[in-house]
Order: structure tokens, then sequence, then C-alpha cells
């Protein structure tokens, strides 16, 4: 048996929730437009140069930036 008490922490629970998953949703996707605009701006061929570079640290090779 729920006592109404319980009742309404089990709503209020369930209700911050979503209410928190809804904010973190819209605070994400906000992030998410701003980090697109950002590296639209960044040539591609500074890109290539940044992969690379974590691709040779990642595989323990030196960069020809060292």
């Amino acid at each position: 048996m729920i006592y109404p008490l319980e009742a309404n922490t089990s709503r209020y629970s369930q209700n911050l929730a979503a209410y928190t998953l809804r904010q973190f949703c819209l605070a994400r996707s906000s992030l998410d437009k701003s980090h697109v605009i950002a590296i639209s701006k960044i040539p591609a061929a500074h890109t290539h140069v940044v992969r690379a570079e974590r691709l040779a640290a990642t595989t323990g090779q030196t960069t020809l930036h060292s």
C-alpha cells in the first residue's frame, strides 16, 4: 500500500527527473549548435593536421610540430 506522502514524493521525483532531462537536452543541443558553428570556421586543412597529430599521439609516433 502506498501512502499519500510516498505517492507525492514519488510523483515529485519523477517530475523532477523529467524536468532535469528536458533542461539537459536543451542545454546540450545549444552546445552542439555552437560547436558546429565554431568548427565550421576552422579551415579544413587545420582539422586534418589536428586529426593526424591526435592519431600519431595515440600510436606513439612523433609529430612534425614536435
